[in-house]
């Protein structure tokens, strides 16, 4: 490799005869390696995933049981084979409306709504899936609570006399 001047007084390398050669013996840049596209789980194969890491290492026992039941009787008979990035807002829709003509308990639709949108909170977040569906929970009326009167509790506690169990469990529950 030599230099020379221009005729402006810059200094500009130039590539001898010999030199051309060997460049053309160099190896060729390497292109950009293609990034391999993973497959996206199915909804079956990231519960798995989602019950072994981020529930067993964030939820009480009784919660991972819950959310085990949860999945194992109401989403993954329904969800098991499609893909966990195919969800959207009509599926949600879709199962509370079947719930609730089944006659499902509003707070129990709830809880399978909050279920399916944790698991998939955790999808996003591992950046499995783009974007979630929107969750829209059912509204709860509050319940109303009948407890006895006081002449109420005098009959039953009168009525438990002769069994102590009974009029124990009356006592300290009534």
């Amino acid at each position: 490799m030599a230099f020379h001047w221009t005729n402006l007084g810059y200094r500009r390398w130039v590539l001898a005869p010999r030199d051309r050669a060997y460049e053309t013996q160099l190896p060729q840049p390497i292109p950009a390696p293609v990034p391999e596209t993973e497959e996206v789980p199915t909804f079956a194969k990231f519960t798995t995933i989602f019950m072994g890491s981020y529930v067993k290492a964030n939820n009480k026992p009784s919660e991972q049981n819950s959310k085990e039941s949860i999945l194992r009787v109401r989403l993954l008979p329904r969800f098991a084979k499609r893909r966990i990035d195919s969800f959207n807002v009509l599926d949600i829709d879709t199962l509370k409306a079947d719930m609730l003509e089944h006659d499902y308990n509003r707070k129990t639709i709830n809880n399978t709504l909050a279920t399916w949108s944790k698991l998939l909170h955790y999808a996003h977040d591992l950046e499995i899936i783009p974007k979630m569906p929107r969750f829209k929970f059912l509204k709860i009326s509050e319940e109303k609570f009948d407890f006895f009167d006081f002449d109420e509790l005098e009959r039953v506690v009168a009525a438990t006399a002769d069994d102590p169990d009974r009029r124990a469990m009356v006592l300290l529950g009534g």
